[in-house]
């Protein structure tokens, strides 16, 4: 593909080669990562590695926060992330296995190609949109049984000592 030269300074200036360049990679049968289109953008283009992975980053977070998959930018995104941790939750209520933090990280990367540090924002994200409550390994209630058993302890002596 021939470099081109587009005014660098307006906004979604290179979505149209990104996706160019996502499409291909999708059709050669390999996941679009944003490193592998980094790299495309910097063969097919005359940006510099730091413009290029703004110019990345600005098309990931335009489509979504996340690396298409499909072959159309047109087709509805809305919601796929919170569909998807829903499941992955529902799943593992089913299996009767833990839900943290990490694996929904984890499942959030798997399908979406995104970076650790913004598939922890989209779940962050989803756990603050649905009530603040965050997934626990099953841990919490040993903590809450053994502060009670405290509590307990401290009242006992403290009546033990009240009546000597």
């Amino acid at each position: 593909m021939a470099k081109r030269t587009i005014h660098r300074s307006r906004p979604g200036a290179y979505d149209s080669l990104i996706d160019a360049e996502r499409d291909a990679l999708i059709q050669g049968g390999r996941k679009a990562t944003q490193a592998d289109l980094i790299k495309a953008l910097l063969e097919a283009s005359d940006l510099s590695p730091k413009e290029a992975r703004r110019a990345v980053a600005g098309f990931i977070e335009r489509q979504g926060g996340f690396i298409p998959s499909g072959s159309s930018l047109d087709e509805p995104r809305a919601g796929w992330i919170d569909d998807l941790l829903d499941a992955e939750r529902a799943n593992a209520a089913r299996d009767d296995r833990p839900v943290t933090r990490q694996t929904l990280i984890k499942a959030v990367r798997q399908a979406s190609g995104l970076t650790a540090k913004q598939a922890r924002a989209a779940v962050e994200d989803y756990l603050h949109r649905r009530g603040g409550r965050t997934p626990t390994n099953g841990r919490r209630w040993l903590v809450a049984i053994g502060a009670i058993g405290l509590i307990v302890a401290v009242a006992f002596v403290a009546w033990v000592v009240a009546r000597s």
